[in-house]
């Protein structure tokens, strides 16, 4: 039921707050299946599906903080006009 109850709240707040609760809330933050069903429920996937990431965190903070600069120079989340 936690587990659930974490995938419903922001990334960085599980990361900077909710790992700090317990050992057992530790323990499911850094859990690669946690990073790994975030990933899954927000649709971020490797480019090439061969290649796991060995750290399904730092794949998802990079990927979801990623900004294509050809279709966006100012890289501020808005499309480009």
């Amino acid at each position: 039921m936690v587990e659930e109850i974490l995938m419903y709240l922001p990334a960085h707040e599980v990361v900077q707050v909710c790992r700090l609760v317990c050992h057992e809330w530790k323990e499911l933050v850094d859990s690669a299946a946690h990073w790994r069903e975030r990933c899954k429920r927000e649709e971020i996937q490797p480019y090439d599906a061969s290649r796991v990431p060995e750290d399904w965190r730092l794949f998802y903070f990079q990927s979801k903080y990623r900004r294509n600069l050809l279709k966006n120079p100012k890289a501020d989340g808005r499309p480009h006009n």
